[in-house]
């Protein structure tokens, strides 16, 4: 994350203190809150690299919003 947008990179960095990996389906349930963090750990579709406390902290910054909002207006 950074400047309030979430990148994607397909090559790791080598530096992070966190490391999570994850199919996107479970990203997208992730942000838009059908699947809660701990759950997506324990069934095993979200690896983490450090304590699972902190996955949730981090998931709880996004905004949950509707994903049928207009792109253009009238």
């Amino acid at each position: 994350v950074d400047n309030q947008l979430l990148r994607y990179r397909s090559a790791l960095p080598t530096d992070t203190a966190t490391r999570i990996t994850l199919p996107k389906a479970a990203l997208d349930a992730l942000l838009s809150r059908r699947l809660e963090a701990g759950d997506g750990i324990a069934a095993g579709q979200v690896q983490v690299a450090v304590d699972p406390a902190d996955v949730s902290r981090f998931f709880q910054l996004f905004e949950v919003f509707a994903p049928s909002f207009n792109l253009v207006t009238p």
